[in-house]
């Protein structure tokens, strides 16, 4: 009997961590990717360096996620900080829920 742990299919975290071609994922997925591979918290200069995008494109992106609710973006001093939804720092509360 053949073994079916080929024909699994790799969860998104062993995706991230196997290698896909960044050049074949949606906008959403290279941040989230960033997101993870960075521990759920990276600044917007860093998104813009990783991935060569314009402050303009960054911003849509980053509001199309808000509006999903897969990511938080906050300000952090004088930076831009992107957050994956529940690795918010401590006492951050969204606009939202003020």
């Amino acid at each position: 009997m053949e073994n079916d742990a080929d024909d699994e299919t790799l969860s998104y975290a062993e995706e991230i961590e196997y290698g896909v071609d960044e050049r074949e994922l949606p906008d959403e997925d290279k941040v989230l990717r960033l997101l993870v591979k960075r521990g759920g918290r990276v600044d917007q200069s860093t998104v813009r360096e990783e991935t060569g995008w314009s402050r303009d494109h960054l911003e849509k992106v980053v509001s199309r996620m808000e509006d999903d609710d897969q990511i938080s973006a906050i300000t952090v001093g004088r930076k831009r900080v992107i957050c994956r939804r529940g690795f918010e720092p401590k006492g951050y509360r969204s606009h939202l829920n003020e």
